[in-house]
């Protein structure tokens, strides 16, 4: 029996490291944007092994691929199979969003009350998860109320994000007051956040630097620290990132216009419109770069 213990733990362990190997090549193509090459491997895997987790990155390959009509089917799949996984739930939330932002009205009605059942499902299943707090917050605040929307449901959310953790909480809530047209409230909250940051060490949720340098642009609060946190995040942007790299670039177009950087601020601002010509408020912002 021993050996027969001993064989299968081999064999789990080499069966292991192999999917592991494919998810690391896999990885490594989309890091060069060769999304072709990623999707044919792991097709090709899934067809042997029916791996969760390597259609776990196939759904990412999707993504990356803006191909949300197949990465939803990918992660309803996930979702179906193992109900209770929250990560399943939250990224099939996910997904449906970005068709919902990608459709027409109409198509975007569709789908979202089964956007906001996944992240709802995700909450309950995993009561620390930030990042689904955060889209909750974000769906409830701007949503209108007959489409579901509720201030008091994303107060509730960004209060349970203070909870787990506070530096995301104070601004999750300063976002959600700001939304109520509340500034004095958002500030202050905003201004609590940004007194963490210097105690929070590393961070690896790539959102908090933009938070950081969202809110140091528009508040001008501590603009050094806005800038470098943005930058971060333009660095590490990923297709798991909600918001558009032209923002962020127009961001740190803004930071520098405030810092009277004629120079870095005219080249962000270029970035920002190179992305999206029609981007009304860079073209705003590079007005006023012009004038300084």
């Amino acid at each position: 029996m021993k050996k027969i213990s001993v064989l299968c733990f081999l064999f789990l362990s080499f069966w292991s490291n192999g999917q592991q190997n494919i998810i690391d090549k896999a990885t490594n193509y989309i890091h060069l944007k060769e999304y072709e090459y990623a999707e044919t491997l792991l097709k090709k895997e899934i067809k042997e092994s029916e791996s969760l987790a390597l259609k776990d990155k196939l759904g990412e390959v999707y993504s990356y691929q803006e191909d949300w009509d197949a990465a939803i089917e990918v992660y309803k799949e996930l979702s179906e199979v193992e109900p209770k996984n929250a990560d399943y739930q939250y990224k099939y939330g996910g997904v449906l969003g970005k068709k919902a932002l990608s459709s027409n009205k109409f198509t975007a009605l569709m789908i979202i009350g089964d956007m906001k059942d996944a992240f709802i499902n995700a909450a309950e299943l995993d009561p620390k998860h930030i990042d689904v707090r955060w889209a909750l917050v974000d769906v409830f605040i701007s949503l209108p109320g007959m489409l579901g929307g509720s201030k008091t449901k994303a107060y509730n959310y960004a209060k349970e994000l203070k909870n787990i953790s506070p530096i995301d909480g104070y601004f999750a809530l300063g976002y959600v007051y700001e939304y109520d047209e509340k500034i004095k409230e958002a500030k202050q909250h905003y201004l609590d956040a940004f007194k963490l940051v210097s105690t929070y060490g590393k961070i690896d949720r790539n959102q908090l630097h933009y938070q950081i340098g969202k809110v140091s642009c528009d508040y001008g609060i501590d603009l050094d620290l806005g800038v470098s946190h943005m930058k971060k995040y333009i660095n590490k942007f990923s297709v798991k990132d909600g918001v558009p790299l032209e923002w962020a670039y127009f961001r740190v177009a803004k930071i520098y216009r405030q810092k009277n950087d004629k120079k870095n601020a005219t080249l962000w601002i270029s970035k920002a419109l190179a992305v999206k010509p029609d981007f009304k408020l860079a073209e705003k912002e590079k007005a006023l770069i012009a004038a300084l």
